[in-house]
């Protein structure tokens, strides 16, 4: 069976084709009822719009970029990046969006700039940023590619995150309530600024809140692995009796917080408290499951789409921050507290 044109659905719809055209590409100047009914016959008849065309008809792209800033140390394996990205490739691909990863080394280390140029990208989407990488600097500081990053890249960049100080502070009440007087922090080396910001503000409500956080009680690990954190904090905890919480600034390494507790003969929660920070399946899973600060990763991906595509179709963006809510989950690593 051959491939059915605009020309065939025009007839078959009795609709005049530059309004199927309009209603498949998502232009304005067609009803919503229309549109909605062009684009589910569309798909019930086999019908897939040529990228390429389109692209030449309306004189603009309609492939975005995905950068993944390698400089992180963090990799896809997370799985709270990965769920951005699926959020934000399920609305782009309904917007009729091809997405396409930005990797400059596929032509001869051109750079990030000349990447897009040469795939002719309408836009960037940078997953994780790092404030290292200096291509990434020359991407958002020198080029006109519309952007929206899901981590902190520059004061210009529109920027969708999670509330990281709501967050921490959600946390310290809930050990003010609790009676907490002593905390512990598991972090990594503090490239990535949401990290930087959770850090931050730990610190300071420990200060105000008069909860006692010892500079010898904050772990530092230097990659992004859950045996890193794991190798870490069992060293730590061979030389030194924990505070009655602690804190990690991911979950990832909450779970490998909970491990070499575990092994070292601590009870949990009974001894030692852990929070992590993102709710990756993981943490409901483990035994005792774990504690954490929720991130809606589906909802930063979507919202970094949708303000990507106002962009791309002229409209000002307001706020270069938009901080998404998170929310305080209390499982069995902290349970004795409630």
């Amino acid at each position: 069976m051959s491939k059915k044109t605009i020309y065939d659905l025009s007839k078959e719809l009795n609709v005049a084709p530059s309004t199927i055209s309009k209603a498949l590409n998502n232009i304005k100047g067609v009803n919503e009822n229309t549109r909605k009914m062009i684009v589910e016959y569309a798909k019930e008849h086999g019908y897939f719009a040529n990228p390429t065309a389109r692209a030449l008809k309306v004189k603009r792209s309609y492939t975005i970029g995905i950068l993944y800033s390698e400089e992180s140390n963090i990799g896809f394996e997370h799985p709270f990046f990965s769920m951005i990205l699926q959020s934000a490739k399920e609305y782009l691909e309904k917007e009729g969006y091809d997405l396409i990863f930005i990797n400059p080394k596929a032509n001869d280390y051109c750079g990030y700039i000349d990447f897009c140029k040469l795939r002719n990208l309408a836009g960037v989407l940078i997953i994780s940023a790092s404030h290292n990488d200096v291509l990434l600097s020359e991407l958002t500081n020198e080029s006109n590619f519309k952007i929206v990053a899901t981590d902190y890249v520059g004061e210009d960049v529109i920027t969708v995150l999670s509330d990281n100080k709501q967050g921490v502070n959600d946390l310290i009440s809930y050990y003010i309530k609790c009676g907490v007087k002593e905390v512990g922090m598991i972090c990594p080396t503090l490239e990535v600024k949401s990290f930087l910001e959770r850090y931050e503000t730990l610190i300071e409500e420990c200060e105000k809140n008069n909860i006692l956080l010892k500079k010898e009680n904050i772990i530092t690990v230097n990659k992004y692995t859950f045996e890193a954190a794991y190798e870490q904090v069992d060293n730590y905890l061979k030389n030194h009796k924990p505070p009655e919480a602690l804190f990690a600034l991911s979950d990832l390494y909450g779970v490998a917080t909970i491990k070499a507790l575990l092994n070292n003969n601590y009870k949990i929660p009974n001894d030692v408290s852990v929070v992590g920070f993102d709710d990756i399946e993981l943490s409901r899973y483990i035994t005792p499951s774990l504690s954490t600060i929720r991130q809606n990763s589906k909802k930063i991906g979507e919202n970094a789409a949708i303000l990507l595509l106002k962009q791309l179709n002229g409209e000002k963006i307001e706020k270069n921050i938009v901080r998404i809510p998170v929310e305080l989950i209390i499982r069995d690593s902290s349970k004795s507290w409630r």
